[in-house]
Parts: structure tokens; sequence; C-alpha cells
């Protein structure tokens, strides 16, 4: 794939290209990955250490899976411990079209902007990579450095998937002679992961069933959900509990008690007729028609609350958007000392810039009607094949809150389901200090176990208020330890 996009753009001669292809010839820094099983699919990627990892002699790596006209980037940080053999993740952002840099720079990268002052983001003591190897890819196509040529975009999670699939097999089976390929896999992510994620790990298993009898499977552990979209609906329904109760410990109610009265008699309302249009029976039209009801009546109010709707501790100016991003990273990746660095001049077309979140990607999506879809069919069939689920929510979020996750997770049917729901939720401290971390709540069957766990004092970027705590529980997640 590299060398024929090399010699589309007039950079390779065809006897260059016959020699690299024969030789998985590294150019220019750039390494040229495959598959048999994915001919369609390439790999193109090089180190770039120093960049936001700044441990002595822990490798960082950058590049692009490609698919004829699609291309998307991704950077991988070794694991700071064991890389040989500690777990690999994969982290994406939500929107969609979020880029992933906004967990990698903000929240649980191995270096943080702590603020817009610094030329250089600085060393990261509570990074994901303390235990484990992770990737943080841009996708869908269209986030971040990701591009497309010729517009050839996806617009749904089953389509992304697919690339997803690719990328895993190529790189875990070739980049580092293969010592990827067995190593327990965790998918990451946060707010639209929620939905993305349950979709990509079941196709990672529907991958593993066609393989023959000595290929070696993708393996896949678990997923961790920040602050999951996992259900329109619901979250629209407990957008009520968020802004008129004491949902959140250090948040009191929000909204005039007039406003509350009638949210709540609006959702019946938004109940039946979402249930008709999107569930019982799917009509794009009226299932749309439906979404902005419930929108317009249940979730604009948050814009009167002079509060941030991503994290209710934080003011803002009512009628305004106060985001989750910060306009200093994307400044960062746009400069042209860092763009060599990661190679993106060299890799992509020159007019690629980066964007903190795609509006093109989320338009796309929000036309198929992707975000009206519910992904826990796809959550209960990982369980019910040994797939841990856990969804770690900052408390203080209205967008992705973690009343509505919490329902979506007692809703699932698997076979711990009613272990599940009779668990009442309980308090948790990190590292047993005794002060209030969250709460959780935790079940296992069938060889497997669903959580939910909360984080006080943070919102939907979870991680990036609670490092040291968001920390804490995964490194217990992913080493199977009891998560308290």
């Amino acid at each position: 794939m590299l060398s024929k996009i090399l010699w589309m753009h007039g950079l390779l001669s065809l006897s260059t290209i016959a020699n690299a292809t024969a030789s998985g010839l590294l150019m220019g820094g750039f390494e040229h990955l495959s598959h048999p099983a994915y001919p369609a699919y390439g790999v193109r990627v090089k180190k770039v250490d120093g960049f936001c990892e700044r441990t002595p002699g822990v490798q960082s790596y950058a590049g692009y899976v490609d698919n004829d006209a699609r291309h998307l980037f991704f950077y991988f940080h070794e694991s700071r411990n064991d890389p040989k053999n500690d777990p690999v993740l994969i982290w994406v952002n939500g929107g969609p079209g979020c880029s992933s840099t906004v967990g990698l720079f903000l929240e649980m990268g191995p270096c943080q902007f702590d603020d817009g002052t610094l030329p250089e983001p600085k060393h990261s003591p509570h990074s994901w990579t303390n235990n484990a190897s992770v990737i943080f890819l841009e996708q869908p196509v269209g986030t971040g450095f990701s591009y497309a040529d010729h517009e050839e975009r996806v617009s749904t999670t089953v389509e992304a998937a697919e690339d997803l699939v690719a990328f895993v097999k190529i790189f875990f089976s070739s980049f580092l002679s293969g010592s990827l390929q067995r190593r327990p896999l965790h998918l990451t992510g946060e707010s639209y992961g929620g939905r993305m994620l349950p979709v990509y790990g079941t196709a990672i298993l529907d991958y593993n069933a066609r393989l023959g009898q000595h290929e070696v499977p993708i393996n896949l552990q678990s997923l961790v959900i920040v602050n999951g979209f996992t259900n329109y609906l619901t979250m629209s329904l407990t957008s009520h509990t968020m802004l008129c109760t004491n949902a959140s410990p250090s948040v009191p109610p929000l909204l005039p008690i007039s406003t509350c009265v009638r949210m709540k008699s609006v959702m019946p309302r938004c109940r039946s007729w979402y249930t008709e249009s999107c569930i019982d029976q799917f009509d794009l039209i009226s299932c749309q028609a439906a979404e902005q009801f419930c929108a317009q009546e249940l979730a604009s109010v948050a814009m009167q609350t002079g509060r941030n709707f991503y994290d209710l501790e934080e003011p803002c100016p009512v009628g305004k958007d106060c985001g989750l991003t910060k306009p200093w990273v994307v400044d960062y990746l746009n400069r042209a000392d860092v763009r060599a660095r990661l190679g993106i001049d060299k890799l992509a077309p020159k007019n690629i810039t980066m964007e903190a979140c795609s509006d093109r990607v989320m338009r796309d999506f929000t036309t198929a009607g992707d975000q009206l879809h519910s992904s826990n069919p796809y959550t209960e069939t990982l369980l019910h094949r040994g797939i841990k689920v856990l969804h770690l929510v900052g408390a203080t979020d209205w967008i992705c809150n973690w009343v509505g996750n919490l329902q979506e997770a007692e809703k699932l049917q698997w076979s711990g389901q009613q272990i599940f729901q009779q668990q009442a939720l309980e308090e948790w401290s990190v590292d047993g200090s005794g002060k209030r971390s969250g709460t959780f709540k935790t079940a296992r069957s069938g060889g497997t176990e669903l959580a939910v766990v909360t984080l006080d004092g943070t919102g939907h970027m979870a991680p990036t208020k609670k490092r040291r705590e968001a920390l804490h529980v995964l490194n217990k997640w992913i080493t199977g330890q009891a998560l308290v």
C-alpha cells in the first residue's frame, strides 16, 4: 500500500516498489507492514522517540493504517514497565470524530498539558502506560490526522469496525517481529466509545471465529468504557436526575423546580415515542424526530444551568458550550517541528491539519442515525463469550452520566444479570486510604465480569482530574485483581 501511494505521487520507481514489497524495506524511517488476511490494507509506522514519552529507554511510534483511500493515524507508546509482556490497550475518543490525543495529552497518556503556557507537554506519573502499552487510534477516518482520499469515508460504527480489526491483525502479527499478537488486548475509550467499543469487540470475535486451526486469534480480554454513550434514550431520561436532584455528591440541584416539573411531565412521551420509532420498529425519520423532541425538552435545558455539562462542578456562561478540549493541544500538534517528528508531511497530504473534533465525521454519523442504535446487544454478546466489561464514570458528567451508565449496565442480559442487579453501590477509596474516591458495583459469572465504578469530583473526561484514581482502577482491572 505504501509503495503504491509513493509511486502514485512519483516518489518511487517501479523497480524500487518491487524490491520494497519483497524485502519489507524501511524507507526514510517508515516500515511497511502487511498481512495476507487483509490484502487491501497496509500499515506505515516509524519511531518517534521523545514524542510525549520522556522516560529513558521507552519506545514510541506513530503511523498510518491504509485501506485504498482511507488512512487512519495512530500513536503507539510502549509500557514503561515490561513492554515485552505487558498487555496492550487501544484507546479511542468519542464524538464521533474527536481525536484520541484528547486522551493522550489531557487524560491518561504518558505526558500532559496542565495549562496553555507550556511549550512542551510534561511527564505524567499516572499514565496508563505505566503497566501497559497503549495505542491511541485516530478513528473513524477523518479524525485527527486521519484522512480520506476522494471522500471515501465511513458513516456507521459497523463500517468503522473493519478498519480497526484489520489494523489490529496487521500490527500485532507483523510489528516488532509479531511479539504483540498473543498479548492480552483491552479496548478502551470514552464518550461515543460506549457505542463503538462493543461493536469493535464483537468484530474482533467474529474475525477470530473465521480463523483456521493453527492461526493465532486476537487475544481480546475486556472493554474499558469511560463515561460511555451507551443509549441515547437512557441518557436523555436521566438528564432530570442529574440536573434536578443530588445525584452527584458535589453538585446541588441546578434547575428551577418549574423546569424540573416540565421535564418530568414530558419523559413518558419521550420514552414512548423513542421506543416505538427507534427500538420496536426502526423508522429513521420518525426516530430522528423523537430524538429532536427528547433533546429539546430534556437536554437543551442543561445550557441554562450556568455549568459545563461535561463537568457540572465547573461554571460556564448560560447558553454557551464550554466544551472539553483545549486549544493548545491542537496548536502543539500543528507545529511544524511536531509534524516533522511524527512524519505527517511525509505520510499524508500537505494540507492535512489537526482538529480536536471533526464536524464532518459527526455530521456523517448523525445523518446515518448511528447514534440512535443501542450497543447493548453487542455488549451482551461479549459478556456471553467471556469478555469483561468495565464502565469507569466521572460522577459530575451530565452528557454521559453515571446514572444512565448504571441503568444500562443493569439492563444487560447475561448470566450475571441478577447478581449485578442485586448488588448495592458501595463506596471505595484509592489504596485503602479511607477517603471516598467514588462508588462501585460488580458481578462475576460464567468466567466474565461486569463492573461500574464512579469517580467523585470529575466529569466526562474522568481521568483528567483524577489521574491517580483512574490508574488505580485500570491496573486492578487489567491484572485481574478485585477492583477495591
